[in-house]
């Protein structure tokens, strides 16, 4: 089990995990870039 500490940093992590993932892109070629999610996401 964690600690409140842990579990508090976990969360953190998550979070920003969260935030990045959701804020990411790639790009195909220099001019077509696609959103992790959903487009990739429906790719695989």
């Amino acid at each position: 089990s964690l600690s409140d500490e842990e579990m508090k940093r976990l969360n953190e992590i998550l979070s920003e995990m969260g935030e990045l993932y959701g804020s990411e892109k790639v790009c195909l070629t220099e001019n077509e870039c696609l959103p992790l999610e959903p487009d990739l996401t429906d790719l695989l």
